[in-house]
């Protein structure tokens, strides 16, 4: 069974049961570029647009996704269309508040939102699981942006074999305000896409390197042997 911070836990009760019951979209692979597929779930003219997209790649520390996390200044660099994501609070390590901000191409306007971040692990597969969805008043509103009425997604890493790693980055979101169609599908269709190429260039280098947290546990073959025993289960009938 997953592992779950009250704050996710409240969040899964609240997420759409689009989001929770994969099986109940229809996914279409809208490109295969580079070893990433994206996918879309909803149709051309849907008020909520739905994007999926998945890579595989080899994954020297186990930690670098939570230390990319943490690092405000690289969230831009990776994140496509994203001009500022930086966190602004937090009431433990796996729950936060962050401010986003988009870059979207002229003429249309930028948008902004708070988001609710928590983080979790399931405790069989070692996925991590870092959920974030818009949350009013999180941060005051502002008449220079749009503000994001709804968004809601994932970021996963699952292991798969080695040291490689699936990543799966989804996004569900009504940007608000008029964007012609096309154009919605054009630019969300590639964010998931860049994204992760990006991800893909900068996941191994060294500034990621070396920083585990204690609410992540690696599995093998990233965790030491002696990270193996110690993230090991107390015999049955030791207390922990």
């Amino acid at each position: 069974m997953m592992r779950c911070s009250a704050g996710l836990l409240a969040l899964l009760l609240l997420l759409p049961s689009t989001l929770l019951a994969a099986d109940a979209r229809q996914w279409k692979m809208v490109s295969d570029r580079d070893g990433i597929q994206v996918y879309s779930a909803h149709t051309d003219d849907a008020r909520i647009k739905t994007f999926r997209g998945i890579t595989v790649i080899e994954l020297d520390d186990f930690y670098t996704p939570i230390a990319v996390l943490d690092n405000d200044e690289y969230l831009t660099r990776w994140l496509y269309m994203i001009h500022d994501l930086h966190e602004i609070g937090r009431r433990s390590p796996v729950d936060r508040d962050y401010y986003v901000l988009t870059k979207l191409p002229w003429p249309v306007a930028d948008r902004d939102a708070g988001l609710l971040f928590t983080v979790a692990q399931d405790p069989q597969t070692h996925e991590i699981q870092i959920v974030f969805t818009a949350r009013d008043g999180i941060v005051p509103r502002t008449d220079k942006y749009i503000r994001i009425p709804e968004m809601i997604g994932h970021f996963n890493v699952l292991p798969v074999g080695g040291k490689k790693v699936q990543l799966n980055f989804e996004v569900q979101i009504d940007l608000g305000g008029y964007i012609p169609a096309f154009l919605v599908n054009f630019i969300l269709k590639d964010i998931p896409y860049v994204s992760l190429q990006r991800l893909r260039r900068i996941i191994n280098t060294d500034v990621f390197k070396g920083r585990p947290v204690d609410y992540i546990k690696a599995p093998p073959p990233w965790a030491t042997a002696e990270q193996v025993v110690q993230q090991a289960p107390p015999p049955a009938g030791q207390k922990p």
